[in-house]
């Protein structure tokens, strides 16, 4: 029996699952704000075997998580994207450029169904990130994601939007409408353009559409195909790493 800590440090929110064997035990999130939380949280945790990281956020929170870490004594590993992992190969012209936590999403979305796939994460930034079928990456795009992109609208323009609105309209009759609707059709409009030029340059469609993250409520209603929402692929993914460390750690 093997328990993982797999911890997310994203651009807002930190979020972390305990995973026995793959199955989930216990799963959480708190804001940057709220970090020492952390504290109370995985002190009511027991035989951590291992504890896997990504994070794309600055020092400050790094510094402040590395100290929660280094209290328990865990043994831990802080990922980086690499040329090869767990089946997959990294196309990225300089492979470490890729962040973290990209990386770890298409180790979870292979790692899953072994089928060629577009793998969207909705966070602050949204990306779209393509995978063959034979397990390459063949790159992706980064756009701000649906709150970013109302909240730069709000501050830079003279809109009177309300960030609470969720109204769907085909044609939206209101400004707080027009504004929501809008964000969510050109990310959705992204997407759609990265399964066409999947097939224009693979030959072939992407089997899968994979959406995850915490603005995924924002576009699932405008997505018009087939696809898989995950709670959290980098969580997944980050279980799969832990245990190709492990397994190349006895072996």
């Amino acid at each position: 029996m093997t328990s993982i800590l797999a911890v997310d440090v994203g651009n807002s929110y930190i979020k972390w699952g305990l995973s026995n064997d793959y199955r989930w035990l216990a799963k959480k999130q708190v804001s940057h704000m709220e970090v020492q939380k952390l504290s109370s949280q995985w002190g009511r945790l027991s035989n951590i075997n291992f504890v896997v990281i990504s994070s794309v956020s600055h020092q400050l929170i790094t510094k402040q998580l590395s100290a929660i870490i280094n209290s328990f004594n865990y043994k831990t590993h802080w990922i980086r994207s690499r040329s090869y992992q767990c089946g997959i190969t990294n196309n990225y012209k300089y492979h470490h450029q890729l962040g973290a936590d990209r990386w770890a999403a298409l180790v979870g979305a292979w790692n899953k169904f072994h089928q060629s796939c577009l793998v969207i994460n909705v966070g602050t930034a949204m990306t779209v990130d393509a995978i063959s079928r034979d397990g390459l990456f063949l790159g992706g795009y980064i756009v701000p994601g649906p709150y970013l992109q109302l909240e730069i609208l709000v501050a830079n323009t003279q809109l009177n939007h309300d960030l609470t609105t969720r109204d769907s309209e085909v044609f939206p009759t209101t400004t707080s409408s027009a504004v929501h609707n809008g964000v969510c059709v050109a990310l959705t409009a992204l997407i759609g353009k990265a399964k066409q030029l999947f097939l224009k340059h693979q030959g072939y469609y992407p089997q899968n559409c994979i959406v995850s993250g915490g603005g995924a409520c924002f576009i699932r209603g405008h997505i018009d195909f087939p696809f898989i929402e995950i709670d959290n692929l980098v969580l997944e993914g980050l279980v799969f790493i832990a245990h190709d460390l492990l397994q190349t750690e006895l072996s």
